[in-house]
């Protein structure tokens, strides 16, 4: 049994396109068939399985079939091809995306791993660390992002009270005496958490001052 699923005529500028597609409910196998030109264009046939063949498939195949040239040469200029069983050509749209997708996901890989080779340079250096690698050190979002100062003081036990007295020396408010307890459950020593506290605090005002 034939069903008939599309039959769309599109147009780009001065280009026209017709682009239909049928099940054969049978066989559970959808036939594309599409040219580009109007009447004097020839047609290119495809199969593939009526599974993989859903609304977002065929529109998103007359899309890319229509708009883009390189797209189109793929499957020659006429005649018939079967993608049953195969991979289908990737859409620009999708092939697109991905590739944004990949670069943000080396974008965040390659912030990690500065964030981690900052961070190891303060933790080789201990009390000796420098103002330049503390103004480095970059830490993301981790799991000690959202503690409390109270959990963090009973997390940390006497490195806590520790951290507590250096950040109190430097005058550092509630807020700042916690982003100390951070820096030292990452592994900073009390005295340079506490630096590095007040230096967070710094960056902080002149973000808010350039604004």
């Amino acid at each position: 049994m034939v069903c008939p699923l599309l039959h769309l005529h599109l147009r780009v500028g001065r280009r026209q396109a017709e682009f239909m597609a049928v099940e054969f409910s049978d066989s559970h196998v959808t036939s594309v068939s599409m040219r580009v030109g109007g009447k004097k264009g020839q047609w290119v046939s495809l199969e593939i399985e009526s599974a993989r063949a859903d609304g977002a498939f065929l529109n998103g195949l007359a899309e890319a079939w229509t708009m883009d040239d390189d797209y189109r040469a793929l499957f020659g200029h006429s005649g018939s091809r079967s993608y049953v069983g195969r991979a289908f050509p990737e859409f620009p749209a999708a092939r697109a995306a991905r590739a944004a997708a990949e670069a943000e996901a080396l974008e965040r890989e390659e912030k990690r791993a500065r964030r981690a080779e900052a961070l190891g340079r303060v933790l080789s250096a201990g009390e000796a660390a420098s103002d330049e690698d503390l103004w480095a050190a970059r830490s993301g979002t981790d799991e000690f992002s959202r503690l409390s100062l109270a959990a963090l003081t009973a997390e940390l036990g006497d490195i806590a009270e520790q951290t507590l007295k250096a950040a109190q020396r430097f005058e550092l408010d509630g807020r700042y005496q916690a982003v100390a307890l951070r820096w030292a459950a990452r592994g900073m020593v009390p005295d340079v958490a506490a630096r590095k506290a007040l230096i967070d605090r710094e960056i902080a005002f002149l973000a808010r001052r350039g604004r």
